[in-house]
């Protein structure tokens, strides 16, 4: 119970203040920077989780089975260097084109999530490793420190006039200065084994090459679920105007931000339950029961109460944000469901069918894009809204079969 609050208190903290950040920006951003911003934020997400690689997942799921920690930290990070000299490469070159066909400023701010995301990929390795050993107030600290510092930035440069500018600016210099922080920290856990010409040497090459396969199923689901929560935003972009992208973004981050509460509790629950239960067996279905129980209770309480005060809070950003109300309440729908979505996930991550998991996600997010590429022409904001709510249907269905089995009389679900 004690680590549940620990936990709680640090999440409330740093993606209260995220959510914070967000919401606040409408107040002092048009809504046509502030969605811009919104396309930002997608953009830098998604080629996050293309870094990672799925290594995230891979060190929580199989810390614990590794003796030789050291040697499994720095196939981990070796997977880190690898990763980001190709993105560099990759990236400079679509950079390199995109300036030759292009005179706006986009090419100016997704130069600057170059960085951001490669060094952002190593601060998302160390906070699965603070939870995984359960070092709680370093968790805390440094999901906090950077969100504080990248607020501070962020609207001091949109108090100099910097618009836009001032998100990936501010978050550039946030990430920069952990980033110094982590390696020159005493406290830090990883060696620089992984940069000697030795370690090309060793098997550890080889377990690298293990845990990318693994993480490579992972990525694929995650990518294409970041994909699934950003495409109505991407095809507003590009079939409506960065205004509606601004208008529909609110409605969608105020309806997204009940998964906070939910992230606590798999922050508390999730290492030890994969550390527990290696297999589906009837006390992890327990668990899991558990678990998602609880996740509905909140999301039915959080949704209800964040529809009933919207009233009240939506007339503060001021008309251009009043067809908010016309689609929210769907939005909101779509995530009080999500703790089902989250309970077939698991699911399945413990019934090993990795690979199987991205084909739901795939399916589900060629459905949402069909039904925007219908919806959004004829039906606006409120058409993409629809198309979310039954992409996540559709997606909770899917996810749910793949980790349909029957029960052996060992207690341990198998079967096809």
């Amino acid at each position: 119970m004690k680590k549940l609050f620990s936990y709680g208190a640090g999440e409330f903290l740093n993606k209260g203040l995220n959510i914070l950040l967000i919401l606040l920006l409408p107040l002092f951003l048009t809504p046509e920077d502030y969605g811009t911003v919104s396309i930002l934020i997608g953009i830098e997400s998604i080629l996050i989780l293309i870094l990672l690689m799925g290594q995230n997942n891979v060190l929580l799921r199989f810390f614990h089975n590794f003796k030789n920690r050291e040697k499994f930290l720095n196939s981990i990070f070796f997977i880190w260097i690898r990763n980001s000299i190709v993105f560099l490469v990759v990236s400079s070159v679509l950079l390199l084109f995109l300036y030759k066909i292009t005179l706006d400023s986009l090419y100016l701010y997704l130069l600057i999530l170059v960085p951001i995301v490669i060094l952002s990929t190593f601060r998302e390795i160390h906070l699965i490793l603070f939870r995984v050993l359960e070092r709680v107030k370093d968790f805390i600290f440094l999901k906090a420190f950077y969100q504080i510092q990248k607020i501070i930035f962020i609207f001091i440069l949109i108090y100099m006039d910097f618009n836009v500018l001032a998100y990936p600016l501010g978050a550039l210099v946030a990430v920069v200065s952990i980033f110094i922080f982590e390696v020159l920290s005493k406290n830090r856990v990883f060696t620089f084994k992984f940069l000697s010409y030795q370690y090309y040497k060793e098997k550890q090459f080889h377990l690298s090459k293990l845990l990318f396969l693994f993480g490579m199923p992972l990525m694929i689901h995650m990518i294409s679920n970041l994909l699934l929560v950003n495409s109505d935003r991407f095809l507003i972009y590009y079939m409506m105007s960065a205004e509606d992208v601004g208008i529909y973004s609110l409605a969608y981050t105020i309806s997204s931000s009940m998964i906070f509460f939910m992230y606590i509790a798999g922050l508390v629950f999730l290492p030890s339950f994969y550390k527990n239960h290696k297999t589906y067996t009837c006390d992890a279905k327990k668990a899991l029961q558990k678990m998602t129980t609880y996740n509905l209770i909140v999301s039915i309480i959080v949704g209800s109460f964040i529809w009933l005060m919207a009233y009240f809070y939506i007339p503060v950003y001021g008309k251009e944000y009043s067809s908010v109300m016309d689609f929210l309440l769907i939005l909101l729908i779509s995530y009080i469901i999500y703790p089902l979505y989250l309970h077939g996930n698991y699911k399945a991550m413990l019934m090993k069918k990795n690979k199987e998991i991205p084909k739901a996600t795939f399916m589900a997010l060629s459905m949402n894009i069909l039904l925007n590429i219908f919806l959004i022409p004829n039906f606006g904001l409120l058409g993409a809204a629809v198309a979310t709510l039954i992409g996540n249907i559709i997606l909770i269905i899917l996810i749910n079969i793949i980790g349909t089995k029957k029960i052996n009389n060992k207690g341990i679900y198998s079967g096809k």
